[in-house]
């Protein structure tokens, strides 16, 4: 797709958005996205970096579920 086109398509779908936290996400995505040499822990909240260390503690700890484990517990949500 040529870059107006999709730049169209972009606004159009964000116009429709009404949950302003999903917008402030996206937002937040898109703009780290245009800082390339920037690392995306640098513009984590405290509450994100909480999570994030909390899943690395969990990781660490053994307290996962195989990937596999997960999508045939939940294979009626995974298909069409």
């Amino acid at each position: 797709m040529e870059v107006l086109t999709v730049k169209k398509n972009l606004h159009q779908l964000i116009d429709k958005i009404q949950d302003a936290e999903y917008l402030n996400d996206l937002y937040d995505s898109l703009k780290s996205l245009s800082k390339p040499n920037q690392d995306i822990l640098d513009d984590f909240s405290s509450l994100q970096m909480k999570r994030l260390d909390d899943s690395i503690a969990q990781m660490n700890d053994r307290e996962v579920i195989e990937n596999k484990l997960v999508k045939e517990k939940y294979k009626k949500w995974l298909t069409k």
